[in-house]
């Protein structure tokens, strides 16, 4: 079986039919245990592209991804009931987590300019103040929770954001779009929740949020360091 998960295109393959599979499942089969099913093949898929394919130097970035994609499955498996606050408020916590780890993992200790940062930083403003003010009204005692993973997202979209021009153009597009798929599924997923039903909701949930992952992964097992080490130059 190691050749076949050694093979980036036999599991991406695999991976989008397992998204197709998901939709199909949210759309038309119960929760348990069909979309837990449906949910485990898509994360087990995604895992093993990483393990099997990333070119991590450092063990230390390796660890943190890998505890990212298990914070994921947790956070995963408490969603899928977020009818229940507690449930919801417990799922909120894993994701936070998951993305701190994978903020840990693109970080790094090279120079950068910050000044880049900016319009990308404004236009991320006003888009959480666009979506607050879809939700502020229903979220009651979920307001700090609601920021405080906002928070985090946008931390997460910082350091992702703060790679150009230290790892190869494909890397760096690759994570930046896959952690802004993430923020647009983690916001319809709240509009859904605190603000009521929209239109093809459950399959656009479940598409952004399966290729931010896919992108993520793939931009790292890509990724390719470009730019010096600063401290190596000093």
């Amino acid at each position: 079986m190691t050749p076949f998960f050694k093979s980036v295109n036999k599991i991406s393959l695999f991976y989008f039919l397992a998204i197709g599979l998901d939709v199909y499942v949210k759309l038309y089969l119960p929760i348990v245990p069909y979309r837990y099913i449906s949910k485990a093949i898509m994360l087990s898929l995604i895992t093993l592209l990483y393990c099997f394919n990333n070119n991590e130097q450092s063990k230390k970035n390796k660890t943190f991804v890998i505890i990212a994609l298990m914070f994921f499955i947790f956070g995963d498996a408490f969603v899928l009931w977020h009818q229940n606050f507690i449930f919801l408020a417990i799922s909120l916590v894993f994701f936070s987590f998951a993305k701190l780890f994978l903020s840990f993992r693109l970080s790094h200790k090279y120079d950068f300019n910050i000044g880049s940062l900016i319009p990308i930083s404004i236009a991320m403003f006003i888009y959480t103040v666009v979506i607050f003010n879809l939700i502020y009204s229903n979220l009651n005692n979920f307001l700090i929770p609601a920021i405080g993973t906002f928070f985090v997202s946008l931390l997460l979209f910082q350091f992702s954001a703060l790679r150009q021009g230290i790892v190869n153009a494909f890397s760096y597009f690759s994570v930046l779009l896959g952690v802004l798929f993430y923020i647009i599924s983690e916001s319809m997923m709240a509009v859904k929740i605190f603000n009521g039903p929209f239109l093809y909701q459950e399959p656009l949930i479940i598409i952004f949020y399966s290729l931010s992952h896919y992108l993520i992964i793939i931009g790292l097992i890509r990724e390719r360091v470009i730019k010096k080490d600063i401290s190596t130059l000093l």
